[in-house]
């Protein structure tokens, strides 16, 4: 029974008391890409979440890239209503390049998304630690230096030219393949 604010008396709605309904559970992320926890993913990549059914996206909530050696300041916001949509997949466009060999941690706001079977809003990956991946190390951009050393030839005989690498960017030091031309003297 409910009691009315006017004069504090009771009243019934329904004579019965049964309420029926039913509940579903909200879809599932199928895949995210980069994968959770991935490794070696370009600096440059977009990010995609595939779900197990069509959504459709709340404008004015955000998508969030955070480094998570400082997880409290995103290194970029991106408002839902910027993503594509194409089937079950809304796929991100980070604004500028990610750092290399960095950890990022993406979360999004609670409530973003909405079914399209029912149009029922929904949250996924709200908490830190959801969607995890670190980009590729920074490519090795030192050349080697190569130095040789050529003793005096001397025709017929068994001549030597010695060949030093220098790749302190890597200390690897090993040539893999080398050519060497020669006229005859």
């Amino acid at each position: 029974s409910f009691k009315t604010v006017s004069d504090g008396g009771t009243f019934s709605l329904l004579t019965t008391t049964g309420w029926q309904f039913t509940t579903r559970s909200a879809p599932t992320i199928s895949t995210t890409t980069p994968v959770n926890n991935g490794t070696g993913v370009a600096i440059n990549t977009s990010l995609a979440v595939t779900f197990s059914e069509s959504v459709t996206l709340i404008g004015g909530n955000k998508l969030y890239v955070k480094n998570t050696a400082s997880p409290t300041t995103p290194v970029a916001t991106i408002d839902l209503s910027t993503a594509s949509l194409s089937g079950n997949t809304a796929t991100f466009a980070i604004p500028s390049a990610l750092s290399y060999a960095t950890t990022y941690d993406i979360t999004v706001d609670a409530n973003s998304f909405k079914t399209v079977s029912d149009a029922g809003t929904f949250s996924a990956l709200t908490s830190a630690g959801s969607w995890l991946f670190t980009t590729l190390a920074a490519p090795d951009t030192k050349a080697p230096v190569i130095t040789f050393s050529l003793v005096a030839l001397t025709k017929g005989a068994a001549n030597k030219v010695q060949i030093t690498v220098d790749d302190t960017a890597t200390g690897n030091g090993t040539i893999t393949t080398a050519s060497l031309w020669y006229r005859g003297v």
